[in-house]
């Protein structure tokens, strides 16, 4: 996993890098190596390298996770019904979870060292559909975990809040004793009623197609989304993707909308240069130095999700949700 990188130009003289620290998650099935690469005409004559401060920590993770209603049968709910989401950990917290479900968040009761419940109660507004939850924590050396979306023994609860659809009455018929067509009486022992009862609106699962993401050569593959004023924003913005690179150059780019030709520069987008992806923004009073943009960086060959803000006086720029770098910029946006 490609974590860091720097570059010097041959016109920088004495350089003194100051300390920079990265984490990353990855899963490593074998022996664990750090390595680096030094390229360039004068690159043999580097004096030394320091490596120091280096820590290798197990995430923390969850060995058991349940989801259930009161309901006779614990998969399905709708509004009123109460939910517990049980799960356990391999290790202690330093404090409590934080759960969430439906984008709600939940209230937590320890059941003892590793067991842990979140509550919660099925609203009007929840959507036909699997109950959605995250489950964030952290442990007592301070190590986050992988955020928790899936349960560990596959169970589920469906959520029916919407009224069946509108269905139609076929014949009525009588049986036994003394029948007497369209009418039941006291003699008649069983009526007959046909009902075309249509399938419900539920929907019992998510199934994601594999193949949502596209891959590009970096040669010659690209995109192209013809350009219209409702793209063009003014004083704010929120731009976001997942990438999974497996290399990278200088002025490679994703989602831009942006110029850079000589003196004509404008629009935003995600561009690497030097050491990292770079938020490129062009407005009418700050002017473009690629080095001072808001900056993140990102492994190769894993997926992350990235986020750029632009509110009228900052850029924020977040890696998986966090924010990671930021930069002043003013004024409306250049097109």
């Amino acid at each position: 996993v490609t974590i860091l990188s720097y570059e010097i130009s041959p016109s920088a003289g004495d350089v003194d890098l100051s300390g920079r620290y990265e984490s990353f998650t990855a899963d490593v099935n074998g022996d664990f190596r750090i390595r680096w690469v030094a390229y360039g005409t004068n690159s043999t004559y580097i004096n030394s390298w320091d490596v120091d401060n280096i820590r290798v920590s197990t995430l923390p993770k969850l060995t058991y996770v349940n989801i259930e209603s009161s309901n006779e049968d614990p998969s399905t709910a709708y509004e009123g019904t109460y939910i517990w989401l049980n799960f356990t950990t391999d290790t202690e917290f330093s404090f409590d979870p934080y759960v969430q479900i439906n984008g709600n968040p939940c209230n937590i009761d320890n059941l003892g060292y590793s067991n842990w419940v979140a509550y919660y109660t099925v609203q009007e507004s929840d959507p036909d559909g699997p109950l959605q939850f995250t489950i964030d924590f952290t442990d007592i050396n301070g190590i986050e975990g992988k955020t928790v979306k899936e349960t560990t023994d596959e169970s589920t609860v469906i959520v029916d809040n919407s009224d069946p659809p509108s269905f139609t009455v076929g014949a009525v018929t009588a049986a036994g004793g003394t029948v007497v067509s369209e009418i039941w009486n006291s003699t008649n022992t069983e009526i007959q009623l046909e009902v075309n009862i249509p399938e419900d609106s539920a929907v019992t699962s998510f199934s994601y197609t594999i193949g949502n993401s596209l891959l590009f050569d970096g040669m010659d593959d690209e995109v192209t989304i013809s350009g219209i004023t409702d793209y063009q924003a003014t004083d704010a913005l929120t731009i976001e993707a997942w990438i999974k690179p497996n290399s990278w150059s200088d002025f490679d780019g994703i989602l831009n909308y942006a110029k850079d030709q000589g003196p004509s520069k404008a629009g935003f987008g995600f561009v690497y240069f030097a050491t990292g992806w770079r938020f490129f923004l062009k407005t009418t009073t700050n002017s473009i130095d690629y080095i001072s943009m808001a900056e993140v960086s990102t492994p190769s060959g894993q997926w992350t999700h990235l986020a750029a803000t632009y509110d009228g006086e900052k850029v924020r720029i977040y890696r998986n949700g966090s924010a990671i770098d930021s930069t002043d910029a003013m004024g409306d946006i250049q097109w």
